[in-house]
């Protein structure tokens, strides 16, 4: 942990008393500091990673959150003014900010709960509105079930991929499943954060305080910001219910009433099981490509977690 208590000490002069790596996330090398003084979050960035559209981002974002009410990780300049981001002697680019104390909620969620979490992401998407510029999509293909659609068909006929890790009946359900929600359209020139799980967001007295991890920050779909959530909420039954679908619903329109086309909102349901089937296809996709993207922890974790989600979007 010697380079990472190096690289803070570029950002900040209280002293390091403690550091933890995170076993979370898919792209960045995370770790936790303690410090004297407080807490704060150390970041290694992803190679390849766009870090000029990640800043230019966040300036968006902090200008229009900065005055909300909402709590977002504020990222650090370097002590010797360099800006945002501290290079390694890997040419590697390490980013800091502030660690946000707050309550993390697990499913399931009572009826109170769930309402405050459709009114912190109504917050979060009025608050959004006043930006004029548009963001540049960092991770530009979430939520792009074309996108993924067309790289299955690409690597099934092309025979990119290891072919004794297929699973016939499952690809059967993936063919199903595209011919149905690839038909859904929707508006997707909102501002929206694009990864609203609900390990993002924490809570105050029962009250969303805070929404973090904003690197997927980008123009899209408000009615899959908020399917998405609903999909990380009933990830753990194995099936998307109605009544938690209507109740983070019933909060977000409290707050924000005009702000979702009307004809979508009866799309919820289905748009929560789109979200699942995208997700599935994801880690299909992985599980048979030469190149995993998607972090494994269990042999076939992926196809068990594809398997999971696309049986969710089709019930």
């Amino acid at each position: 942990m010697t380079q990472v208590k190096e690289i803070c000490n570029r950002f900040i002069k209280d002293t390091v008393t403690d550091i933890t790596i995170s076993s979370d996330g898919h792209i960045n090398e995370t770790y936790f500091i303690k410090t004297r003084a407080g807490y704060y979050v150390c970041q290694k960035m992803q190679k390849g990673i766009d870090t000029e559209a990640l800043k230019y981002n966040y300036r968006l974002y902090y200008n229009a959150l900065k005055d909300f009410g909402l709590l977002f990780p504020k990222w650090i300049n370097c002590i010797d003014g360099s800006g945002f981001y501290a290079v390694d002697q890997n040419n590697d680019k390490w980013r800091m900010y502030t660690y946000i104390q707050g309550d993390m909620y697990k499913s399931p969620l009572s009826k109170e709960i769930l309402y405050a979490c459709g009114q912190g992401l109504a917050k979060l998407h009025l608050a959004f509105q006043s930006i004029a510029e548009r963001p540049i999509a960092v991770y530009p293909h979430i939520h792009d079930l074309n996108y993924y659609s067309d790289t299955f068909e690409k690597m099934i006929s092309s025979n990119d991929h290891n072919k004794d890790l297929r699973d016939h009946v499952l690809e059967e359900k993936i063919y199903k499943g595209a011919e149905r929600f690839l038909k859904l359209r929707l508006d997707r020139t909102q501002i929206v954060h694009g990864d609203t799980k609900l390990s993002n967001i924490l809570f105050s007295d029962g009250e969303v305080k805070a929404i973090i991890d904003m690197d997927t920050f980008m123009n899209g779909s408000l009615l899959e910001d908020m399917a998405d959530l609903i999909r990380s909420i009933c990830a753990d039954t194995g099936y998307i219910e109605e009544s938690t679908a209507v109740t983070v619903m019933s909060g977000y329109l409290s707050i924000s009433s005009g702000s979702l086309p009307d004809e979508e909102v009866g799309l919820l349901l289905e748009v929560t099981k789109k979200i699942c089937f995208e997700l599935g296809l994801r880690y299909y996709i992985d599980h048979i490509s030469h190149i995993k993207v998607l972090k494994e922890i269990n042999k076939n974790g992926s196809l068990i977690k594809a398997a999971k989600y696309i049986t969710m979007a089709l019930i």
